[in-house]
This record gives structure tokens, C-alpha cells and sequence, in this order.
């Protein structure tokens, strides 16, 4: 199998490099953004031009919480390629300019690994116009649905949904009857589909719009046992003021507390609490909902983080910049 990266060996294509190579030769670069540690492969050796990997999360992190996961072989294959794209993120970190991540947390993991690397978080924001929810399109009151939205053939998503499903969900229907969860997403993987069987479990699959799915819904939930990063669908669901009802590890780059309209729940009986809780309140998720839309107005607008971009931009072109003489200088 080689010493390289799995995830590094998938992505490659000559194709690409071709026509990176070409458009490198072709026109003055002042600095260059990689999206995602395995996309610096394409980047020449010994560039002149400042680069800024931005990696999103800490992948190497991900695929070792895969391998605790995971049993034999799959546990050994994630173990290895944990190993493999940590050193291969540490090579990248002294070559490159700076790193950037969604969520402090990431940086800070990653500082920790790599000595000596430049990092920092930039966190994602959110279209606070597409994701508004209409005033005509508020849930009506007596609705009972929670919604989760993301892609369904994605191992983090597919866990969060099934351990939902198995260990949460039931516990809320012994309290509310005619709760339904409906699972919106494209490409559900066959686990996430046989949820369907279940009682009042309904697997939409892929829609066009995910935006009326979440304006019918009583809560959204988040109930991750895997995650890295920052997960939009949470700022998502609340910028539509959907109460999102999530675990810790759900949370961990998002800074929100409880009287932002959220709840953090780790265990099955206080997750299938917390959204009883809004299921059984319009009142209550109503004013969630409001306290959601504000929170995401003034932590997650792109705008702030565009310039926060911006700024670092300027900074790492600027450490490249040769010194400007200074005057009374002998000639």
C-alpha cells in the first residue's frame, strides 16, 4: 500500500495538475488558497507565490475517531491513514503560509500536532437572506416533525441519524405519539434507508430545496457522536429559527449557549427530553427560534468572515513583500 496518503492518492488527476500548471504559466499569482489539505498536491514545488491552506477540519483527527469506531480491518485501514495524513499535514504546515480551520478548537488540535504551525479559524458564515424564513411559511403550531438535513451516504451523518433512530427516537414517541422524523438528504446509504421501516421515520431523500423542510419543522436535531469542525446545518437551522437540539460534539465550533434558543444534550433520555420539551412549547420554540436568528446575525455573517479572509491575505503577502530600503542609506 505505499507510505501515502489514501485520501491524498484519491484526489489526484493529471488532468487538473495539466491545467493548474498551465494557468500557473500563464498569469502572476500574489497568493493562492487550498481548499483542503489534500488539494496541496497541486501546488509546484518551491512556489514562489504565499499560500494559505485552508483545511477545514483536522482530517487526520477525523480518520483516527473512525478507527475507534470501526471494526477489524476498517479499525487498522483508519488507524494507518490517520498516521499517513497527519505527517502529510505537518509537511504542509512548515512549507506553507498559513493554515486555516472552521473552528478554533481545529486550529488548536492542530497547533498541538504540528510545532511551530501558523493557524488560525476562520469560522463559515451563513446567507442570512436564502435562509430566512418567510413569514407566511412559519410551522404551524400543532406541527410535530424534527428534521435532520445533510448528506446520507456520509459516515458521521449516517451514525447521527441511525443512533437517533434506534436509541432517541423511541423514548419521544412514548411521550409524544405523533412525532415524525424525517431524514432530508441526497444519496441515503442502505442503513439510513431500512430506517424507513421504523415507526413514523420518513427518509425524503435528495430535494431541491432543503429550505421548506426545515420551515415545517417543530425542531431541528443534531445528535452527532462524530464531528469535526463546524457544522452549517446547525447555523442553517437557525437562521430559518428552527430550535436545534444537538450534542456537545455537535456544537464544538459553534460558540451558542441555551438562551440562544439551542439545547445541548448528551445523553439519550436528556436529548429525547430537550426536544419533547419544544415539541410540547410553540411558545417556547418560537422564542428559540428568534434567539437562534439573532445569535447566527451577529456571529456568522459572511461579510465579517469575508474581511477576516481578507485581512489574512493582506498579512501573508505582506511577510513575502522584499523590505522597502531606508532612507540616508550609504550610496
Amino acid at each position: 500500500m505505499g507510505i501515502e496518503s489514501l485520501s491524498v492518492a484519491a484526489f489526484r488527476s493529471r488532468e487538473l495538475r495539466r491545467k493548474i500548471e498551465h494557468r500557473l504559466r500563464s498569469e502572476p499569482i500574489d497568493v493562492a488558497i487550498v481548499l483542503s489539505s489534500v488539494m496541496a498536491q497541486y501546488v509546484p514545488e518551491g512556489a514562489e507565490f504565499p499560500t494559505v491552506v485552508d483545511y477545514v477540519d483536522v482530517d487526520s483527527e477525523k480518520w483516527k475517531v473512525y478507527s475507534e469506531m470501526k471494526p477489524w480491518p476498517l479499525s487498522w485501514l483508519y488507524r494507518l491513514e490517520a498516521g499517513r495524513l497527519r505527517r502529510y499535514e505537518r509537511e504542509l504546515a512548515s512549507r506553507y503560509d498559513e493554515s486555516v480551520f472552521v473552528a478554533q478548537k481545529e486550529a488548536e488540535v492542530f497547533r498541538s500536532a504540528a510545532e511551530g504551525a501558523r493557524a488560525r479559524a476562520i469560522p463559515n458564515g451563513v446567507d442570512l437572506d436564502y435562509f430566512r424564513r418567510p413569514d407566511e411559511a412559519r410551522a404551524p403550531a400543532e406541527t410535530q416533525d424534527l428534521v435532520f438535513v445533510g448528506m446520507m451516504d456520509y459516515f458521521p451523518n449516517i451514525d447521527a441519524v441511525c443512533s437517533f433512530a434506534d436509541g432517541i427516537f423511541p423514548l419521544i414517541l412514548e411521550r409524544i405519539p405523533s412525532a415524525r422524523f424525517r431524514i432530508v438528504g441526497r444519496n441515503p446509504a442502505p442503513r439510513v434507508r431500512e430506517l424507513a421501516r421504523q415507526r413514523n421515520v420518513e427518509v425524503v431523500g435528495s430535494v431541491p430545496d432543503v429550505r421548506p423542510y426545515l420551515a415545517q419543522a417543530a425542531v431541528s436535531i443534531a445528535p452527532f457522536r462524530v464531528a469535526r469542525g463546524l457544522q452549517n446545518k446547525i447555523l442553517e437551522a437557525m437562521s430559518m429559527q428552527v430550535p436545534v437540539v444537538g450534542t456537545r460534539v455537535a456544537f464544538q465550533g459553534i460558540a451558542a449557549e441555551p438562551e440562544d434558543g439551542i439545547r445541548i444534550e448528551d445523553t439519550p433520555e436528556a436529548f429525547a427530553g430537550a426536544v419533547c420539551e419544544f415539541l410540547d412549547d410553540p411558545a417556547l420554540r418560537l422564542d428559540a427560534g428568534r434567539r437562534g436568528r439573532r445569535f447566527v446575525e451577529r456571529h456568522h455573517r459572511w461579510q465579517a468572515h469575508g474581511e477576516a479572509l481578507e485581512s489574512l491575505l493582506t498579512e501573508v503577502v505582506g511577510r513575502r513583500a522584499p523590505c522597502a530600503p531606508t532612507a540616508g542609506g550609504h550610496g
